[in-house]
């Protein structure tokens, strides 16, 4: 029986057909290959920082309270800060 260690170290070898044809349309548009954590991290920063709501980021991550996405993804709302203010002084001008 082979040692947990070894099992793992054989089962990451494999490729599944779905991972070699992923791999294979990665390869021919020239593109990277992301780990699917990574991609995770991807869209939760480029939906934050487009101005999706956070709750709405929070519920497709699975997170649990809005406030973990927050603190986890909040390098990304810095850039929306000027936007804020930029609404905010439109609103006051009206």
């Amino acid at each position: 029986m082979p040692t947990p260690r070894k099992a793992v170290q054989h089962y990451t070898a494999r490729s599944s057909p779905g991972e070699q044809r992923v791999r294979a349309q990665l390869h021919a548009a020239a593109l990277l290959r992301i780990p699917l954590h990574g991609l995770r991290h991807s869209h939760a920063s480029l939906a934050l920082s487009s101005g999706v709501n956070p709750r709405i980021v929070s519920g497709r991550l699975g997170h649990s309270t809005v406030a973990l996405t927050l603190d986890i993804y909040s390098h990304v709302l810095p850039q929306q800060d000027q936007g804020a203010t930029d609404n905010i002084a439109a609103l006051i001008e009206l």
